[in-house]
């Protein structure tokens, strides 16, 4: 049976125009109506091909005293389809044909857009231009609203669907506005609001245009007018001239711009005539003859939608030669074989309209780019919501601006890219086009491609423009997942690196609804400000309740101060491998004012810290830049480091400083890092060959160029086959890559492409493995009806499921494939998830078709076998209606296999030929699709591996996002690849279950948190290195075991301690299960010494060590007890624990059995039992942390965490920064009970934050001094001093901390109280810094040689440190040198040296420590008392001895030039006695016992 269309054709009934505004009024002016004179030309390439003149003209009345428009709630909701319907279920003829223009139009040969790679440089990223202006548009809540905004000297008028307004550049609004658009653009036949008005300020003569497009208000007019306002004065809000120009076609989309004596408009007409020139001479004259001629651009390659642009001038001056019309050409236009961009130049003679003539298209080339967005007008991604917004596609945006500068022109112009083909991820091509010959010839000077800089959001809607000085500022529109569409705005300085954008992105306001249909936007503008020719000012929408928000705001990049320079550019070193120790900075230095500048001063910063402060000596005039290199290196060496470097100006008299300083994040990379991230070929398709190409995509993220690179790809996991790039791939590019017929997927079903690099040397191979999965399908079926009847009307012409939503119920076939199948749409690359949970399982498929009698058949491939089996088939039902969407139920059952499947639809006229159960049958009239479902399951996230490893890659996992701490996640399954958190990942999860079979790995760079409980019946492994440690965090239950490799170090006889190691067991499990799995008969790791292992265990309450294990040790670790251990391997190695892990607050028995006083026995070790790290300090937590949930358990004199560093006792306390234990961390605690005390290591204390193999190394809080004690060239003690504010001289618990050795070589007292210990942390004061002596405890032997020096210091410049000998009478300021001294006896105890910390740098007979400076003291042996400190200063110093009843027993003068004198005691009775030094009202007292 043949459907023949000329014996029955469907008379569908038009709907009629509905306007969404209408308002009659008076109007109180000067009307003249005038007969429209129309003249058709000849249809000839080059001259015009209508010439048409008002169909009305008047004057209106000043828009100030027309009806204000205070009631905008009128506009709420109203959609604009561009005929005038108000509604989102019809869309109108010009919007379906754009559509339908859309989804014909071929495929774009680019892949990945080839400039992503310079798309952002933030160059400037210390200098965020925030906002000058920002205010509320209108606030008419219309979709789109289409904003429009032009700048004056004084004014800013704004235009939107339906109303306009005019503004102080405050954003203050004019009395009596807004006014809706009919105020003033009505005319006697058209007095409708209908839309897409535009404003432009006309910079030559000072007046206004405005503009809307016009719907009929008359049955036997046009539906097509334009009615143009141009403002009789230089003031917005007075009168204007009306014109009123009736077409005999469509004039959707105009865009328009000022060019010599003429107004242009362009866009997406659709009669012959694409532009028309407008008499502009004419008009502002007011003269009601004013003509308009229509041009028709010859070889116009377009998608069907064609919206040329034509350039603006924004300069001063009226712009000479010819009018240009510009439009991009995409390669995947009809009739366009490359990328690139097509001008037009326009000869207007207005004294001889006929004469006038539009040249040939002159095409420009450009790099190439992919300008058509999947998913029509439903491109872009927003938050929680399947529906999708209008990307703008087809369209370059509004407005494209000309620019005059000395020596060269220049057009700017953007529009909107896919950055890679199928992503539905938007990008910015922005375009600088040259001339240096007055137009006479043009080329692309620069062109970039603006992206997300966090490369996760869609960006669109630019509004680009440039100012006087060349800079250019872009506003634009970002939107995605997480990113509610919101206003930004970047833009680059003139001397910047051609083609980037530099300036670091600003948020203008951030979005906080969806938008609730596709309709978004359609214009922005961007203008400089004719005031200043520096400031740009942008409108655009966003998306704020209730919905359609509009924002006008201005910014400015360049400066016009006379005095002004700036860094602006770091440009070396810059991230790669082989940074250096010595490694050159060079930066440009940029003149941005207008006088010259030499002797310029310049710093240079590292990390925070000033290295380099220099002077460039050369001269920069105003407006340059140029390079310069600092003589002082710098230190970036470290590989894996990211450095911040900081190079700044230092101009006397700079006017702007706000730019003096420029930031720049260099990394030292991996040298050689190379990573397949895409195999975009081949795909699931139907009918694959045997001999497919695989393109893919290959990119160096390495530091190093690289050449000859082999790669190897298994189809299947069969053979390897081995190809090699010869390059150069040099580091940070990226490129697609093809090997041509190499891959067999012709069998049915399902297949899988991995690609593997295998680069010598390579650093990183975690990442050198991709693979995809593709389905090769059975087959499809096709429409066999000769001609478009076959799937016109027939088939699906609208089709939504959860995300998906395309077509829009317009005719057309939809013919989507390769091969060119009638009525075949693989549209593969749209998908949405689908829910199996029961009760969530039942699905809403809309589908409509325009044909009455329509079977819908539905299947979906859940085996992946490519084969549409009976078993599959979901839906198998007639339509009951057409025209319109219908509702379907597509039930997925609750065994479906979880991961992506194909989703096949099959709708044809079921009166004619076609099986509704036969997936592949052909059909006489319909349609097949094919497109991705994703099942998922809502009671949980499902691991399916099949991209890589990575945890954080959505592909892996069902429901293709990364699971949240609200998620349940599974792990179950035969998957290609098995999770691993890795690359610094902190993953989170609501619970975790690990199969039998299965393995979860954790890399010692991260983390897992699970709010619930975690299940593990397969392998679960955490990591370690010397340097860094996972971690894992259960805050339910935990079952199954863990296996956590713990990082221990080696045994070395030649290391202070033998390079034991202390540490804890994160996981439980018996001492001879460990030995076995870690020594000779398991990894062999722990180091043997004879028949024993080197594994020692120390008993708190005793205060002995058990040393050494055999294989038959008894016991098991016990959680919170500390160990002590060695490995075999050079640099250390991992020891295995495996068994349960803890995940409940763990507490261990402390004692302190120092029954004498002998500190050796207080000391207790513990260690960390959970695996992850704990919070140390408070500093690191506030309460939550080790110290202080145990300091009443913790003696107050030893409040801290004694590590051992390899070669001595390292403490850690609250003088520490913030610091973490790390998993299974041993170390000493000091216990202050003489009971069992418990020590609790609680679950609150939990962290994923820390590193190294103990805690992070103490930093200061304030202040902070390190001593060290050295024989000969060997360093054999340390004490530290730390200053900060509320800290006193006597004991503060938690920041003073005794010596874990109390008989150190080198240790201090408390300068007050009664604390008779060694202290190896001096914690006081800052005010202790300016006149303070502290007891310094030395214990040398006779005859030994040894050195006191300072080993770190962070002190300020006027405090000075000095080391006082009261026996010698000797100050030595340490901060100028070391003190070195020979014991001519034993020395040990604290009354002999100190340590002095003044605020002066002077310590002499002119400038002394003062009362505060003298020492008493009495050796038993000796018969008198030596007084040491005295000074000139002091004056005259009387010394008195009394006894104990305050008799006075001895007096003296003391000599103020002898430093050193004593008085005698010969004579005394043993007992106690007062020495008391007066110095006029300063008085020193010390007591001494005399024996």
């Amino acid at each position: 049976m043949f459907k023949k269309v000329s014996v029955y054709i469907k008379q569908k009934t038009m709907i009629g125009k509905k306007t969404f505004f209408f308002m009659s009024f008076l109007i109180c002016s000067l009307t003249i109506t005038a007969q429209q004179l129309t003249t058709q030309i000849s249809n000839t390439d080059s001259s015009p091909t209508l010439i048409l003149t008002p169909k009305s003209f008047h004057v209106s009345q000043p828009v100030r005293d027309m009806p204000v428009c205070d009631d905008l709630s009128t506009f709420d909701g109203f959609i604009v389809p561009k005929d005038g319907h108000n509604t989102s279920a019809t869309m109108s003829d010009k919007r379906t044909r754009k559509l339908n223009h859309l989804k014909s139009a071929g495929k774009s040969s680019t892949q990945t857009d080839p400039l992503l790679s310079n798309s952002y440089q933030a160059l400037h990223e210390t200098q965020t231009r925030a906002p000058l202006t920002s205010f509320e548009g209108i606030g008419a809540n219309v979709s789109p609203p289409d904003p429009s905004m032009a700048v004056g000297p004084n004014h800013i008028v704004t235009m939107e669907n339906g109303v306009w307004a005019v503004y102080d550049k405050n954003g203050t609004i004019a009395s009596s506005f807004p006014k809706p658009l009919n105020q003033p653009l009505s005319g006697p036949n058209h007095a409708d609001n209908a839309g897409d008005p535009v404003v432009m300020y006309d910079r030559e003569a000072d007046r206004w245009f405005i503009s809307q497009f016009q719907l009929s208000g008359s049955a036997s007019l046009s539906d097509d007018v334009f009615l143009i306002g141009i403002s009789t004065t230089p003031d917005p809000t007075g009168s204007y001239f009306i014109y009123e120009y009736e077409l005999g076609a469509g004039n959707d989309y105009p865009h328009y711009g000022v060019w010599g004596d003429s107004y242009v408009t362009a866009g997406n007409f659709t009669g012959a005539q694409k532009v028309y020139t407008f008499n502009r001479t004419k008009m502002l004259a007011g003269d009601s003859s004013a003509e308009i001629a229509g041009f028709s651009p010859a070889s116009l390659g377009a998608s069907g939608f064609a919206a040329p642009i034509p350039v603006h001038s924004e300069a001063a001056g009226a712009a000479t030669g010819a009018i240009k019309i510009v439009y991009y050409q995409d390669d995947a236009f009809s009739g366009v074989s490359s990328d690139h961009i097509g001008l037009w130049n326009i000869d207007m003679d207005w004294s001889d309209i006929n004469s006038s003539s539009i040249s040939a298209k002159i095409e420009i080339p450009t790099a190439a780019f992919d300008a058509a967005i999947a998913g029509g007008f439903a491109n872009l991604q927003q938050p929680g919501t399947s529906q999708r917004i209008d990307a703008i596609v087809g369209a370059v945006m509004n407005m494209s601006h000309w620019y005059k500068f000395d020596t060269y022109e220049s057009i700017l112009l953007n529009w909107v890219v896919e950055i890679t083909n199928g992503s539905q991820i938007s990008g910015i091509r922005w375009v600088e086009l040259r001339s240096t010959n007055n137009g006479g010839s043009w080329s692309v000077y620069q062109e970039g491609t603006f992206t997300d800089p966090t490369g996760n959001d869609s960006v669109f809607m630019g509004c680009i423009a440039m100012d006087k000085q060349g800079n250019i500022g872009l506003g634009y529109t970002k939107t995605g997942a997480a990113t509610y569409p919101s206003l930004y705005y970047t833009g680059r300085m003139a001397s910047d690196p051609l083609g980037t954008m530099t300036v670091a992105e600003d948020l203008v306001i951030a979005g906080s609804t969806v938008t609730t249909n596709d309709r978004y936007g359609d214009y922005g503008q961007g203008v400089r400000d004719p005031s200043d020719d520096l400031t740009f000012w942008v409108t655009s929408e966003y998306s704020g309740a209730p919905d359609k928000k509009v924002r006008v705001y201005s910014f400015k990049l360049g400066t016009d101060y006379d005095d002004n320079v700036a860094i602006t550019a770091i440009t070396n070193p810059v991230s790669g491998a082989g940074l250096s120790s010595t490694q050159t900075v060079t930066v440009t230095i940029a003149n941005t004012g207008l006088n010259a500048q030499s002797n310029i001063p310049l710093q240079l910063s590292l990390d925070g810290t000033l290295v380099a402060s220099e002077v460039f000596t050369g001269s920069i005039s105003g407006g340059s830049s140029t390079s310069y290199s600092f003589t002082q290196t710098i230190d970036v060496s470290t590989i894996g480091q990211d450095y911040t470097i900081e190079a700044c100006t230092n101009l006397s008299g700079d006017q702007e400083t706000t730019n003096d300083c420029f930031t720049a994040n260099v990394s030292n990379l991996v040298g050689i890092d190379l990573t397949v991230t895409a195999i975009i070929d081949p795909k699931t398709n139907v009918g694959l060959t045997s001999t497919e190409d695989i393109t893919f995509t290959l990119e160096n993220i390495g530091g190093q160029d690289q050449s000859n690179i082999p790669i190897s790809f298994t189809i299947d996991g069969g053979t390897p086959i081995n190809a090699n790039y010869s390059g150069p791939l040099n580091a940070g590019e990226v490129i697609n890559l093809t090997l041509a017929g190499v891959a067999d997927v012709s069998v049915t079903g399902a297949h899988t492409i991995c690609v593997t690099i295998n680069q010598l040397g390579d650093q990183d191979t975690s990442n050198d493995l991709f693979c995809v999965n593709l389905i090769n399908m059975d087959c499809t079926g096709a429409a066999t009806t000769s001609g478009s009847t076959a799937c016109s009307s027939d088939g699906i012409k609208r089709f939504i499921l959860g995300s998906i939503d395309v077509d829009d119920g317009g005719s057309g076939c939809n013919t989507e494939n390769d091969a060119g199948i009638v009525g075949y749409a693989n549209r593969t690359y749209l998908s949405t998830d689908l829910d199996r949970a029961s009760g969530e399982n039942t699905h809403l498929l809309q589908a409509q078709t325009n044909w009455g009698t329509q079977n819908l058949s539905a299947w979906i491939d859940f085996n992946d076998n490519g084969i549409f089996e009976s078993t599959e088939l979901l839906i198998n039902q007639a339509y009951t209606i057409e025209d319109q969407l219908e509702d379907f139920d597509l039930v997925i059952p609750t065994n479906a296999t979880l991961g992506a499947h194909i989703l096949r639809l099959k709708s044809f006229d079921n009166s004619a030929s076609g099986d509704p159960t036969n997936p592949c049958g052909d059909v006489a009239y319909g349609e097949i699709h094919d497109y991705t479902v994703n099942i998922i399951d809502s009671n949980y996230i499902s691991w399916i591996g099949v991209a890589n490893t990575s945890w954080n890659n959505t592909l892996n996992w069902s429901t293709g996002v990364i699971p949240t701490s609200s998620d349940i996640v599974v792990i179950d399954g035969t998957f290609n690849n098995e999770p691993s958190i890795a690359s610094s990942t902190n993953a989170t999860a609501k619970s975790v279950t690990v199969a039998a079979g299965n393995t979860l790995t954790i890399d010692e760079t991260s983390s897992l948190t699970v709010s619930g409980d975690f299940t593990n019946s397969g392998t679960v492994t955490l990591n370690s290195t010397e340097d860094d440690f996972s971690s894992l965090i259960v805050t339910g239950t935990a079952i199954g075991n863990i296996v956590y490799n713990r990082y221990v170090n080696s045994y070395d006889t030649n290391a202070l301690g033998g390079g034991w190691d202390l540490i804890g067991a994160p996981a439980g499990m018996t001492i001879s299960a460990f030995i076995a799995a870690n020594g000779e008969a398991g990894s062999d790791v722990i180091k043997v010494l004879g028949t024993n292992y080197a594994f020692s265990q120390y008993d708190n309450a005793t205060g002995q060590w058990n040393r050494y294990a055999t294989a038959s040790q008894i016991g098991s670790f016990e959680a919170g007890q500390g160990y002590s251990m060695a490995t075999n391997a050079g640099d250390g190695a991992t020891v295995a624990f495996t068994g349960a892990m803890q995940t409940t607050t763990q507490s261990i028995n402390v004692i302190n059995n120092d029954g004498l006083n002998n500190v050796g026995i207080r000391w207790n070790l513990v260690s960390n039992p959970f695996p992850s790290y704990i919070n140390g300090n408070t500093a690191a937590e506030a309460v939550n942390n080790f110290m202080d949930v145990n300091s009443g358990v913790i003696d107050g004199s030893f409040l801290g965490v004694y590590g051992w560093n390899g070669s001595s006792y390292t403490t850690y306390n609250n003088t520490s920064d913030a610091f973490s234990i790390a998993p299974g961390q041993g170390f000493w605690v000091a216990a202050l009970n003489t009971a069992n005390t418990p020590l609790d290591f609680t679950t609150a204390m939990r962290t994923t934050t820390g590193s190294g193999d103990f805690v992070a190394g103490p930093q200061p809080l304030v202040y902070k001094l390190e001593l060290k004690l050295f024989n000969g060239e060997t360093p054999k003690a340390a004490t530290k001093f730390y200053f900060r504010d509320g800290l006193s001289l006597d004991l503060d618990p938690g920041y003073d901390a005794g010596a874990y050795n109390q008989s150190t070589k080198l240790s201090t007292r408390l300068p007050q109280g009664s604390q008779e210990f060694a202290f190896e942390i001096n914690a006081m004061g800052i005010d202790a810094l300016q006149n303070t002596r502290v007891p310094l405890e030395i214990r040398q032997n006779a005859g030994q040689a040894f050195t006191i020096s300072i080993a770190d210091m962070e002190l300020p410049q006027d405090i000075y440190v000095y080391l006082e000998d009261t026996l010698n009478g000797t100050l030595t300021s340490l901060k100028e040198g070391d003190f070195e001294l020979t014991a001519q006896s034993d020395i040990s105890g604290a009354d002999r040296f100190f340590i002095v910390f003044k605020d002066n740098s002077v310590l002499s007979s002119g400038d002394t420590l003062g009362i505060n400076a003298l020492n008493v003291y009495k050796a038993n042996t000796d018969s008198f008392v030596t007084i040491t400190g005295i000074s000139l200063e002091l004056g005259q110093l009387n010394a008195t001895i009394y006894n104990i009843l305050g008799m006075t027993v001895r007096e003296k003068a003391l000599n103020p030039t002898t430093p050193i004198q004593t008085i005698s005691t010969q004579g005394l009775v043993s007992g106690v006695y007062i020495v008391q030094l007066r110095s006029g009202n300063q008085i020193f007292i010390k007591n001494i016992i005399i024996e």
